[in-house]
């Protein structure tokens, strides 16, 4: 069940403000089922999607500003 959190922000706003990890989970997982291409969305794409969010937000830029994923901007 969603909380109030997840419901008024976006999945990548909550990462920002270092929400618990559960509630930005559950607010990406929620995304992926309202998706319209949800259906053909395999685990691994979520993966590499939600990875991307959180390389965007260590980088410091919007997750629409660079759709690549270059694992190796961060130092893990």
């Amino acid at each position: 069940m969603p909380t109030s959190l997840s419901t008024s922000y976006t999945t990548e706003a909550l990462a920002r403000a270092l929400t618990p990890v559960k509630t930005v989970i559950d607010s990406f997982v929620n995304d992926m089922k309202w998706q319209p291409s949800a259906a053909g969305v395999t685990i691994s794409s979520q993966q590499e999607q939600f990875v991307s969010l959180l390389l965007s937000i260590s980088r410091g830029t919007d997750a629409t500003d660079n759709p690549t994923n270059d694992v190796d901007a961060v130092d893990w």
